[in-house]
C-alpha cells in the first residue's frame, strides 16, 4: 500500500521480497533441475557416441559438438565427470575391445589394431603393453596356454 505521502507499507515491502526469495529459489531450482538433467542426457549422448564410434577418429571437438557447449568446457567437464580426458577414455574403450578381441578371436595384432581404431600398429603394441603390463600376443597366449585342452 502506498500511502498519500509516497511512502510504501513497510510490511508489504517484506513480503514482497519474501515472495521474491521464494521465487528466486523456486527458479533456481528448476534451472539446476534442468542442467543437471541436460548434462546427464548429454553424458549419456557422448558415450552412447563413442561406443558407436570408437572405431573411428574422434575429435574432443566434434564430442562438444554433440552437447553444444566449448571444446574447453566439455573436456573440463568430461574429466570432472569421468576422472579422465575423453581422448584417454575413447583409448582405453579401444583397449578392452582389443582385448576382448585376443580372447575370443583368431585375428592378428595388426588386424585387431586396425579394427578397434588405431592407425598405426606399432603405436597399439606400446600402449597395450603400457596398459596391461604384457605385449597382445603374451596377453593371447597367457589366456590359452598349448598344454590346455580346449577348443577356441
Amino acid at each position: 500500500t502506498v500511502f498519500a505521502d509516497g511512502k510504501a507499507d513497510e510490511a508489504l515491502i517484506a513480503q514482497l521480497k519474501e515472495r521474491s526469495g521464494e521465487v528466486d529459489k523456486k527458479v533456481t531450482l528448476a534451472v539446476t533441475d534442468i542442467l543437471e538433467n541436460v548434462k546427464a542426457n548429454g553424458d549419456k549422448a557422448v558415450l552412447e557416441y563413442i561406443e558407436k564410434n570408437y572405431r573411428k577418429e574422434i575429435s574432443v571437438n566434434e564430442l562438444a559438438s554433440i552437447m553444444n557447449v566449448s571444446t574447453t568446457y566439455f573436456a573440463n567437464s568430461f574429466k570432472k565427470a569421468f576422472h579422465i580426458s575423453p581422448k584417454q577414455y575413447i583409448l582405453n574403450k579401444r583397449l578392452t575391445e582389443s582385448q576382448q578381441l585376443l580372447l575370443e578371436t583368431d585375428m592378428s595384432v595388426k588386424e585387431i589394431a586396425y579394427l578397434v581404431g588405431f592407425e598405426n600398429e606399432n603405436y597399439f603394441s606400446e600402449f597395450f603393453a603400457q596398459k596391461t603390463g604384457v605385449s597382445a600376443l603374451k596377453y593371447r597366449k597367457r589366456a590359452f596356454p598349448k598344454n590346455r585342452d580346449c577348443i577356441l
